[in-house]
């Protein structure tokens, strides 16, 4: 995942800010005007979306005893689950952006989840015949709210479409954990995740401009190094046999604000307002 990181920054270096620029040989018309506009210029954000763990070794075999004629073997068959995930926040676009174009922060509900099952034999290897058979399974579910802040790099395809790449930093802290085990108990137990998370995540959005203030970018997101409950920094979750990575894709609706056209009350004598008022009666 060190690995992941540093290409992803080589390649967030490599594109051009192009919020309120031209992109180089194409003239295109910016996507938000950096000058003293219409809108401010930050605004609000909200990214429904789902979760889902992805496993690297499904049915993964593995031999836990071996002796003279005989051998058991396991097959773990771990998978992935569907999870929720929301969030809500505000982002601030930087007038003069070089590398990143804007920041957002934001607070977050999110869930990861999966399961895992198994298939054991105990085998008789002189005749190749099956002297026992087990099975079991598993799965987890763990809830967390958290708090995101990223770093936004924009490369604008033409006047509508850009593409967007993030590195950002997520605290994590857990509220509610579920799951369980049936059958066999060969399954280790769950890995219960710490309290509290920290984790560096990288993003990657398709982003429309839908008005001229309305932005919709549908984004993937999964994290690349983690802080919190070390484990040589390795951003996937140990869970009962195999391993976890959880990615979140979501869609976020960001809009900008107006600015205030409205001049500020101006203070008058009551006097020059008297005077003021018999002027015009008298017109």
């Amino acid at each position: 995942m060190r690995r992941l990181l540093i290409l992803a920054c080589i390649h967030l270096m490599m594109l051009s800010p192009v919020f309120g620029q031209h992109t180089y040989k194409r003239k295109n018309f910016p996507l938000v005007d950096l000058s003293n506009g219409p809108y401010k210029l930050s605004g609000w954000h909200v990214a429904p979306g789902a979760s889902y763990t992805l496993t690297r070794f499904a049915n993964r075999e593995q031999t836990l005893y071996n002796y003279n004629d005989t051998s058991y073997s396991v097959t773990f068959d771990p998978a992935g689950r569907l999870g929720l995930y929301l969030e809500a926040g505000r982002f601030h676009i930087f007038r003069y952006g070089v590398l990143f174009n804007y920041m957002d922060y934001s607070l977050a509900f999110k869930q990861i989840r999966g399961k895992e099952s198994f298939t054991g034999a105990l085998m008789q290897e002189s005749s190749s015949s099956t002297l026992l058979t087990t099975e079991g399974n598993g799965s987890f579910s763990h809830s967390f709210v958290t708090g995101n802040i990223n770093l936004n790099n924009i490369w604008q395809i033409n006047d509508l479409e850009f593409i967007q790449q993030s590195i950002g930093l997520n605290l994590d802290y857990r509220i509610i954990s579920g799951g369980g085990q049936s059958g066999n108990t060969l399954l280790q137990s769950p890995a219960m995740p710490g309290r509290f998370l920290a984790q560096l995540h990288y993003k990657i959005g398709y982003g429309i401009k839908w008005t001229d203030r309305f932005f919709v970018i549908p984004t993937l997101e999964t994290p690349i190094l983690s802080f919190a409950t070390w484990d040589n920094g390795r951003s996937t979750y140990n869970v009962f046999s195999s391993r976890y990575r959880p990615i979140y894709l979501t869609i976020r609706f960001a809009w900008l604000r107006k600015r205030s056209n409205d001049c500020p009350p101006v203070d008058i004598n009551p006097e020059d307002a008297k005077k003021q008022k018999q002027y015009q009666q008298s017109q």
